[in-house]
């Protein structure tokens, strides 16, 4: 009886160290350049960047289990617009600068909506 439990310990044991050393090779910084190749979009970097100020740890953590994940078979590339949903399936909030132009005929009118909306209330067109 003595033996068994010894035998289960020792390969738990070892069981852990070899995940510990399959995710501990990894670095953070190859995590994240990893995912930037899997990711394909055009506001991947930023998503990333902003995930990485805003969680720091709690991102890198999310960004290597989506790596786990691409190895392991279960998903494929990630556009920009999936990561971001998976990220906030995750709770973590990227909030990202977006814009709206207003362009007429051709020509831009305002670098943005509120500008464009006050010009036509007030006839300044």
């Amino acid at each position: 009886m003595d033996d068994i439990e010894t035998l289960i310990k020792k390969k738990a044991l070892e069981a852990w160290y070899s995940s510990k050393s399959r995710h501990g090779d990894r670095g953070a910084a190859d995590v994240v350049e990893e995912l930037r190749r899997i990711a394909r979009g055009s506001r991947v970097d930023e998503i990333i960047e902003r995930a990485l100020e805003l969680y720091g740890d709690v991102a890198r953590r999310a960004f290597s289990r989506l790596v786990d994940l691409y190895r392991a078979g279960s998903i494929r590339e990630l556009s920009d617009y999936e990561l971001y949903n998976y990220l906030r399936g995750m709770g973590l909030h990227v909030p990202l600068q977006t814009r709206v132009r207003v362009v007429r005929r051709g020509e831009k009118k305002a670098e943005d909506l509120g500008e464009s909306l006050r010009a036509e209330n007030w006839g300044e067109e």
